[in-house]
């Protein structure tokens, strides 16, 4: 595996009660598994006059933050796909060919995405 620059996983998802209300953070836990070092904070907002596409909901922000949480997981998962693929530990029929082309090209653009191209 690749050594990358981000906070190494795990990451879990935690609800703080801060001055201004609630919010749901991705955090680094302590050797204890408690949630310490903040990786990132989700926020909702809901403005009664604002367009229903600028709303997020309180339901939008935890399920955002459990994606963030989840992106080590699947920056490796996706890392061991491909690393199957083009070793031919996965093999397909040669009529599924063009979909592994398709899927693999996904799964290369999003480690791209999720490493800056550093992949």
């Amino acid at each position: 595996m690749i050594e990358r620059n981000h906070t190494p996983a795990p990451w879990v998802v935690d609800g703080l009660f801060t001055e201004g209300g609630h919010q749901t953070r991705v955090a680094f836990p302590d050797r204890h598994g408690v949630p310490s070092e903040t990786i990132a904070e989700c926020f909702y907002k809901w403005h009664e006059a604002s367009h229903i596409s600028e709303r997020i909901s309180w339901k939008n922000a935890e399920a955002n933050a459990r994606l963030i949480a989840a992106a080590p997981d699947l920056l490796e998962s996706l890392e061991l796909f491909l690393d199957a693929v083009e070793t031919d530990v996965i093999r397909v029929c040669p009529s599924e060919i063009d979909q592994l082309i398709a899927i693999t090209e996904t799964a290369r653009a999003a480690i791209d995405k999720a490493t800056g191209g550093e992949a």
